[in-house]
This record gives structure tokens, C-alpha cells and sequence, in this order.
């Protein structure tokens, strides 16, 4: 973009100057962000592996980049070296509600359940029957079948344009007899 408009600098000069920016203000902005994510009583965090550079004994390092949000679509990223509940607790140790994650050891470990209440997530739970589909057809595919039912309340919800609390009414509505089957 730059060279576009006849000023050329160099990859260096490009990357020092951002090291720059996110010192001086982004560092700030990013914290109050996190700060958002972990304040409201529903978060939801997940985890993920990431290559970087190589290390002393050959090939790349492995480090976790931890996405966290909340219910109005707020995003925080946190990179760390460990998926360990060093992230974890750093920017949810305060958190108090309803955490959304994937029933990773560490979500459990990382809070005091008095203060912290685990939802599972159905697409994990459903990527294991999809899974289980070619060793267990007719069960597996009945389980999936059953998700997809309940992601239609949702669907339905949405394109109802409901709030959160129509939305909520909704799942009240046709969930228990999906899940009542479900666990059938």
C-alpha cells in the first residue's frame, strides 16, 4: 500500500513501527477488552494450537493462541506458550457466570465452581458422533440428527429476529422433548 503511493520502507522500519503503535495505545485498548469479555455473566473460551518459530531442537514450537468472548459478540485473544490454566485464570480469574467451553480439563480446574457454571457445546459433543458414524451408522446418525434439531430452534430463533430472551423462551419451548429423546 505504501509503495502504491510512492513511499517505500523497508519490512523493518513497517514492523518497528507497529511494535510502536501496540506499546503506546493498543496495549490498553487490548486489556480494556479483555477486561469487557470477562465482566458479563456468560463467556464463552476456546483454545487452539499454533506453530511458532523453530526451536533449539529443530522444527517449530508449539504455543496456544485462547479466544475468549461474551454474549455481545466481544472477542479477546490471549497468546501463551501453555494450555495450562495460566490463560484461563488471567482473564477470567474474576468471572463469575456462565463459561461455554469445549469440557477441556483446564476450564473446570481454572475455577471455583461456586462461581463458575460450565455449559458444554454441542458442536464438540457433535463432531464426536459425526466421528462415530462409520464404526456406529444408525446411532450416530441419530444423535447428529437430534443436534441438528436443536440447532433449528436457533435458526428458527434467528430468523424470527428474537432477542437473547426471545430466543431463550424459545429453547424452553421445543428443547426438553429434543433432549429428553436425545438421552433416550
Amino acid at each position: 500500500k505504501y509503495a502504491s503511493e510512492g513511499l517505500l520502507l523497508s519490512r523493518t522500519v513497517l514492523c518497528r513501527s507497529l511494535i510502536e503503535v501496540s506499546e503506546r495505545g493498543l496495549d490498553q485498548v487490548h486489556a480494556a477488552l479483555g477486561v469487557e469479555v470477562a465482566s458479563g455473566d456468560v463467556a464463552f473460551a476456546d483454545e487452539t494450537p499454533t506453530p511458532v518459530q523453530e526451536s533449539k531442537k529443530g522444527g517449530p514450537k508449539r504455543a496456544w493462541v485462547w479466544a475468549y468472548a461474551n454474549k455481545d459478540g466481544d472477542c479477546f485473544f490471549d497468546y501463551s506458550e501453555s494450555r495450562g490454566r495460566d490463560s484461563p485464570q488471567r482473564i477470567l480469574g474474576n468471572f463469575v457466570g456462565y463459561l461455554h467451553d469445549d469440557g477441556y480439563c483446564v476450564y473446570k480446574s481454572a475455577f471455583d465452581p461456586d462461581k463458575v457454571v460450565h455449559v458444554a457445546c454441542w458442536a464438540h459433543a457433535r463432531r464426536k458422533f459425526v466421528d462415530a458414524i462409520k464404526k456406529e451408522p444408525v446411532f450416530a446418525k441419530e444423535a447428529v440428527d437430534q443436534i441438528a434439531r436443536l440447532y433449528a430452534i436457533d435458526s428458527q430463533a434467528k430468523e424470527r429476529g428474537l432477542s437473547s430472551e426471545g430466543r431463550h423462551s424459545l429453547r424452553k419451548e421445543f428443547a426438553p422433548a429434543i433432549l429428553a429423546s436425545f438421552k433416550e
